[in-house]
């Protein structure tokens, strides 16, 4: 049996606290969902991306190393039973204007609803977010709701330079608006990879 500790390793700790930019963070983003390192900042210390993730771990990683340091997605699909209901999503921030363009550009050529935020003042509120996940017929998951300095803080915990790398970029969400198994989304975002601009 394999032993996990509840905490990041210290190597992974100090690569992480060794970016200086978004790229950086975007790359090292790109290894943990490989593999190659096992922690991130935000998620549960040595366990990578869930199983419905594993198929788009390819593009994902590729988008990333290109500039969108992505920190949510997931599959469309339906469950057999009914019980789930997703639509393709993901959401990250995007700092070099070029690529933002390309992105956003691509997604609502694709017939996907794009979403974009400055960082929000504490006081201010989240917005009602899509629901891209349903539960039993309940709203489970929403995206699309700006983010706070408080809530970098929980996400980068313990790494404040990268709170700050991620403060100054532009928030974005790309969402499927069909619930159930699609592909556009996936294609948009390997077409942003493969034709990286403006670094």
């Amino acid at each position: 049996m394999k032993l996990r500790f509840p905490w990041m390793s210290s190597a992974d700790r100090r690569k992480w606290a060794a970016a200086c930019t978004l790229l950086d963070l975007s790359h090292l983003t790109a290894a943990w969902l490989e593999g190659t390192i096992q922690s991130q900042p935000g998620y549960q210390p040595r366990y990578g991306p869930d199983d419905e993730t594993l198929p788009y771990v390819p593009v994902l990683a590729s988008v990333n190393r290109a500039g969108f340091l992505t920190g949510f997605s997931q599959p469309g699909l339906t469950s057999a039973d009914g019980t789930w209901l997703q639509a393709a999503a993901v959401e990250g921030v995007v700092a070099d204007s070029a690529l933002l363009e390309q992105l956003t550009e691509s997604a609502r050529r694709a017939g996907l609803q794009v979403i974009l935020s400055n960082l929000r003042d504490g006081g201010e509120d989240y917005g009602p977010g899509v629901v891209v996940t349903f539960r039993d017929g309940d709203p489970f998951t929403r995206v699309g709701r700006a983010l706070s300095l408080q809530d970098l803080d929980v996400l980068w915990h313990g790494v404040p330079v990268a709170r700050d790398i991620v403060a100054r970029a532009r928030q974005v969400t790309v969402i499927e608006p069909d619930f159930g198994p699609s592909t556009r989304l996936w294609d948009v975002l390997a077409e942003a990879a493969a034709h990286p601009v403006g670094r």
